[in-house]
Parts: structure tokens; sequence; C-alpha cells
């Protein structure tokens, strides 16, 4: 059987024919060759939509319509009773009530006859209403007009986007250099017609189900029910669960499709997208090629109008304008840490430097229409990788010199310490040398003959209670009275020589000469006695 060509197929062919003799000559296959060899992008894609209809909702609304009827045909109502002063002309009705106040209130009565008959000018009237403006029938109202903006919204959704439409795309893109000068090329086809799905007819079905519903809200939301009800607010979630609610069989069913809509967010409509993209074979992409001949060739084979339609001249002025972070750059660093410049529009940067989300396995054909994008997306991802290297490298330049830092620290803090212990060793050293210094003199002086401590003024003869004779005197020696730096919590040393001696800074020796009558003066024995008082 023959292949049967639709009318564009066979203007294709035509097309194909009629521009092959253009080539076989050397501009036409020179220009084809250059426009074959740029940077070409081709896509031939099918797009099918087909949809899916959600009946739940207007099954509810539905199943709903009836008892609503009722409700509004015989809506609940109480029993008002009223009570008003009114001329007796216009009195309708006396009851016991009526009696009872004209006695209690006598200035209504404007005369008593002969007889006893009295003959009132006011009288109290009682009469009763019907009280329409109870919850229940504000609940009902409040639905009613939530389910005509529920139902029109769908309504207008369906009519204004739900017929279906089947297309085809064909997009070319070209960049190339033809005598020394680039030439971008990008066409574009798309050939839309209605769906072939089967949704046309349920779309209809479904349509005239959603108006008969607004038909029927319609006449609900005209008539005198809600006329009664117009100018009551409407109630606000949660309902109250009042005896008549919960118990009356149409009011519960009215509340199960409140409850209903509260949850129900959807359009009603669910649309599928199918999009096939065709993968080209040579000889197409060669004819493709043609095309975009022939789109070079309709711009460069005429010169344009001499007369233009619109003209325009503007002289644009660039400025280079300076920002922060360049002074940083040229003056900084400020200190000999590390830097970290952070933006505050970093965020927004991220979002549109962001990568787009393509297949991470495409076909030849997407890959080769989408090839921009893949290469940005694989510059934006090694960026990625050279920023996150270069913060793990700041981190870890950062951690060494807070190390660094802090070894230094320590090594300075040591040294302050070993300074000063040797500080204190040397004081120590000092005091110690001067209490040598001390008692070396006390020594000498102990040693010299005890006659010269004779005088009158100084000595003093005291007589023990053993018998023996003791002479005393008291000699001040001068120390060292520069300041000692450091305070030394040593005690100094207690020397004894012919007796115990004490001493601090200043001393004062007490000498002490001991005699026995029977015995020669070769065998006196000396006792010498330092004691050390502290300088207040």
């Amino acid at each position: 059987m023959p292949k049967i060509y639709s009318k564009y197929q066979k203007l294709h062919r035509k097309f194909i024919n009629r521009t092959k003799s253009m080539f076989d000559e050397k501009n036409g296959r020179e220009t084809l060759a250059a426009l074959a060899k740029g940077k070409n992008s081709y896509l031939r894609m099918n797009r099918f939509e087909s949809a899916f209809m959600d009946l739940s909702w207007i099954k509810e609304v539905e199943d709903c319509i009836p008892e609503l009827e009722q409700i509004v045909n015989n809506p609940r109502r109480v029993i008002a009773t009223t009570s008003d002063v009114v001329a007796v002309e216009k009195a309708k009705k006396t009851t016991n009530e009526s009696v009872i106040h004209l006695a209690s209130h006598t200035q209504f009565v404007k005369e008593v006859k002969a007889d006893g008959e009295v003959v009132p000018s006011k009288i109290l009237n009682i009469y009763n209403e019907d009280f329409y403006l109870i919850y229940e029938n504000k609940f009902i109202a409040t639905l009613i007009r939530r389910l005509l903006s529920f139902v029109e919204k769908r309504y207008q959704y369906i009519i204004n986007f739900a017929p279906l439409k089947d297309s085809e795309i064909l997009y070319i893109k070209n960049n190339s250099v033809i005598d020394g000068c680039d030439v971008e090329i990008e066409t574009k086809v798309r050939f839309t017609k209605p769906s072939n799905d089967d949704y046309s007819e349920q779309s209809k079905k479904f349509l005239t189900r959603i108006e008969e519903v607004r038909k029927h809200l319609r006449f609900f939301a005209y008539g005198e029910f809600m006329r009664i009800l117009r100018n009551e607010r409407d109630v606000r979630n949660p309902i109250l669960q009042t005896n008549i609610i919960r118990k009356n069989p149409l009011y519960r069913k009215c509340f199960r499709l409140w409850v209903f809509l509260e949850k129900y967010i959807k359009s009603g409509i669910d649309v599928k997208v199918e999009e096939r993209i065709s993968q080209l074979s040579n000889k197409d992409i060669k004819e493709l090629n043609q095309v975009l001949f022939a789109s070079f060739i309709s711009l460069k084979g005429k010169d344009p109008s001499n007369v233009p339609l619109n003209q325009k001249i503007k002289t644009y002025s660039p400025h280079i304008l300076n920002n922060l972070d360049e002074e940083v750059y040229v003056f900084g660093p400020y200190y000999d840490g590390p830097l970290d410049f952070i933006r505050v529009d970093q965020k927004y940067l991220d979002f549109i430097n962001r990568p787009k989300d393509l297949d991470p396995h495409p076909t030849k054909a997407i890959a080769d229409f989408y090839q921009d994008d893949y290469e940005k997306n694989k510059e934006i991802r090694e960026t990625a990788k050279e920023i996150e290297a270069l913060k793990k490298r700041r981190e870890a330049e950062a951690q060494a010199y807070l190390k660094e830092t802090q070894a230094l620290l320590e090594k300075q803090k040591r040294q302050a310490q070993e300074a000063k212990r040797q500080e204190e060793i040397e004081a120590k050293e000092a005091e110690l040398k001067r209490l040598d210094d001390a008692r070396k003199i006390l020594m000498d002086m102990a040693k010299e003959n005890y006659s010269d401590f004779g005088s009158e003024d100084d000595e003093k003869e005291v007589t023990s209670s053993d018998g023996k004779q003791v002479f005393t005197r008291t000699i001040e020696i001068p120390m060292d009275e520069e300041p000692v730096d450091e305070v030394i919590d040593e005690k100094p040393e207690e020397t004894t020589i012919y007796g115990e001696a004490s001493m601090k800074l200043e001393q004062s020796v007490e000498v002490i000469t001991t005699t026995e009558p029977s015995i020669d003066d070769e065998d006196d024995e000396v006792e010498i006695k330092e004691s050390k008082h502290e300088k207040k």
C-alpha cells in the first residue's frame, strides 16, 4: 500500500527539491557549510494533554440540594410575643393580660359608665410574630453563600482552562560566523490543535451537572429565605453543635457538606501533560540547516528600505562605580588574620545562580538543545566546589592562626612566670646575704672585750635568782632600709651566739654578762641574744 502524504508533507518535499539547486553553487555551499559548523541547537517536541475529573465534590453538592430546598421552603422559626400600648380603636385582640394591665394603669381609663362598664382610651395589645433570625437559619444562609462561591470558581475555571490542546514545537537556534561576521538565528514554530482525548464529551456532561447545581443555588440565593437573612452576618467556625444541627437529619447533612467544603481545596480537574522529544536524524538536521539558510538569505538577500518605519537614536555613557569590596582589597588587609567577606544579598545571588533542573541522563537531542544550560550548570557546580575548597582552606588557615596565637600566648606566660620566679630567688638570696652580714657583725662585737660595754649609761647590773651577777646592755644595729620588691614568706633563721637572737630589718642586740664571785674573769660566760623586731 503506498504511503499517504499530508498536504504539508507534500509542500515540504517540493520546497526541498526546489532549493536543492541553490546548494550546487559555490556561494550556496560555503554559506550552508558555515551555518552547519556553527553552534546549533535543534528540538522537535510533541505535547499531549489529557484530563481527569474529580466528581466527588459535585456529587456531594448534588446530594445536599434536596435538603437545602426543604429547609429554604420551610425554615425553622420561633414565635415571638410582642406587646404594645395602642389606642383602643387600633387594638385587634384583647386578652386577660390586657385587662390586668388596664387595672394597674388607670390613666388609660377614659370613663366608667353607671352600669359599671369601663371605656378605656388605650389598651395593651399583644400579638405573636414568627421569628426566623435563629442560629440554624443563619448557618444555612452562610452555607448557601459559600456554595455559590465554591461552585462558581470551578465552573469558570473549567470554561476558561479546561479545553485541552495538543501541540507540536520546532525550535532552532544557530550561532555561527559568516565572512567574519557573527550570525545569530533563532526560530520557533508551534502548531496547536484540539486534543483527541475523549475529555470533551466528559467535559460537556460535567458542565451540564454544574450548570444544574448553579441554577438551584441561584434560586435559593434570590428566594424569600435569603431576603429575610440578607442583613445578618455569616456564622464562622467552629459551628455550634445545637440540638437542631446535631439531631435534625436535614441540618446534620448540611453540616457534613460544610465540613467537606472546608477540607476540599482542589479545582476538580487534574490535567496530565505528556511531552515527547523526537530524535533527529542526520537527514533532518541537514534539512533544518537549509531552513536556517533560507532565514539568513531572507535577511541579507535584500537591502532594507530607505524610509525607516521608526528611528531612535540614543547615546549611552557607561559609568564605573566603586564599591566597598574594591577598597577592602586595595587598602586591606586590616589585620594579619584570614579575611572573610559576606554579602548582604548572598541568598539572592545563590537563588539566581542556582543550577537549572535538567535531566541528568539526557538523550543526544535534548543534550544538544540544552547545551548552553548544561554547560552553565557544570560551570556553576565547579565554581561551588572551588568556593567550598576555599572555605575549607580559610577555615584551616584560621585554625592554624588561632593555634599559633595560643601557643605564643602560652610561651609569653611561661616566660613571665620564669622571670617572676627568678626575681623571687634573687630577692631571697639578697635577704639571706644581709642576714649573714648582720650575724658576722654580732659575732665580732661579742668577741670583743666585754669591758667595752661598761659605760654607766647603757649598762645595767642585775642579780639573778641563782646568785649570779648579770650585766645587760642594748645595742641598736642599723640595717639596709632599701625597700624589698618581693615579700618573702620564709622566716629568717634564728642564730644563737651565747644565747638566742632574732632579727628583721631593724635589730636590737642585748648583751648579757653573767659573773660568779668564785670564778676568775677568764671563766666568765657571755651570752648574746638577738631579738628581731618588725619596724612599724
